[in-house]
């Protein structure tokens, strides 16, 4: 084992094993040589900022389980990342990740300023449960796994989910503080208790033909099947959105 800067290393440096508390620094730097960060390796640490190299294959089961992390920025690089890698950390302010999975519960019980997922395509079992997102940015995301985001707090109302998106598992959106869901014509699979009866679904006609159990949810708006695309391309507010409705149904008249 070998320290440098504050971290220790295997001797080849290709694995970061932990934080050498008695050198306490503001910010911490990967070696570019470093592929692997160790599973517990700052679990219950203080670290707040350290900044991720561009070699970084895989961050570890529960490397920043309950630590202080901030800022989470994997930009140029895709990574893998572990079960519980980020879980229960309360400050983070950033986190934009290169990864195509958020496996099980990477960050349940976070709080989250702002996180963006850009190449996301599938979100596991309890990634994000019962956290704080202030803002969300899902481009490419295709599958949303079971309680993925049950019981989150999120900074706004109403969720646009992609027209990538293709399958939501159960429980996925439940007890959360969403007053609309907007659903593309894409969708292929959709359980039936995905979210919580509460919310408003927004969803194109076609939709009731591949899921007769929408029309059992309480509030129900069909929307014109490229309504996704519109407010996600010209990034509306809410505020506007009845103007981009093709068309409305009222619910006693599907049922």
């Amino acid at each position: 084992m070998k320290e440098y800067d504050g971290l220790f290393y295997t001797d080849d440096f290709s694995t970061l094993l932990g934080l050498n508390e008695k050198n306490k620094k503001y910010e911490y730097i990967v070696l570019q040589g470093t592929k692997t960060i160790k599973e517990k390796a700052f679990m219950h640490t203080d670290i707040k900022n350290i900044i991720f190299n561009t070699n970084l294959e895989f961050i570890g089961d529960c490397s920043f389980k309950e630590s202080n992390i901030e800022n989470i920025m994997i930009i140029l690089n895709s990574v893998k990342l572990g079960n519980g890698a980020f879980l229960n950390n309360p400050n983070i302010k950033a986190a934009y990740i290169n990864t195509d999975i958020i496996p099980t519960q990477c960050f349940s019980h976070s709080n989250i300023s702002d996180l963006k997922l850009p190449y996301t395509k599938k979100i596991e079992y309890e990634a994000f449960r019962k956290c704080t997102i202030d803002k969300l940015d899902l481009k490419k995301v295709e599958e949303i796994g079971p309680s993925a985001f049950e019981g989150t707090e999120f900074g706004f109302d109403n969720l646009i989910l992609p027209p990538t998106l293709k399958s939501i598992d159960a429980h996925a959106f439940k007890d959360t503080n969403l007053k609309n869901i907007y659903l593309s014509s894409n969708i292929e699979y959709l359980n039936e208790n995905f979210c919580s009866k509460n919310c408003i679904l927004n969803f194109p006609e076609n939709l009731i033909k591949k899921f007769p159990f929408l029309l059992e949810y309480p509030s129900i708006k069909i929307i014109g099947s490229n309504t996704i695309d519109v407010l996600l391309d010209a990034k509306r507010s809410f505020k506007d959105i009845n103007k981009v409705y093709k068309q409305k149904v009222k619910v006693d008249s599907l049922r």
